[in-house]
């Protein structure tokens, strides 16, 4: 019984032995090469746009108008049904 229960304990920690690195004290950081950003990571270029690239979205009391892509209205419900730059002005009425 005793031999099963010392070889259990070895074969748990074996791995614990060799998984350790020595030589691996290095830290890294963001600027080292080799770091990919994720797909679908955040890039300056997100929070840019030109105001003639962008779908204007237009509020009039009851009413809402899309001039461009990517959205449409109906009366005061307005639908964005892709992503993109929209430029939203105007109010809406209870």
């Amino acid at each position: 019984m005793s031999k099963r229960v010392i070889f259990l304990i070895v074969w748990f920690l074996f791995p614990v032995f060799f998984s350790c690195n020595p030589n691996e004290d290095e830290e890294l950081d963001d600027t080292d090469e080799g770091i990919n950003l994720a797909e679908g990571a955040e890039d300056a270029s997100d929070y840019q746009f030109t105001e003639s690239d962008a779908t204007m979205i237009t509020l009039n009391g009851s009413s809402a108008t899309v001039s461009g892509e990517g959205a449409s209205a109906s009366g005061a419900t307005v639908i964005i049904s892709s992503p993109g730059n929209y430029k939203i002005t105007g109010t809406l009425m209870n």
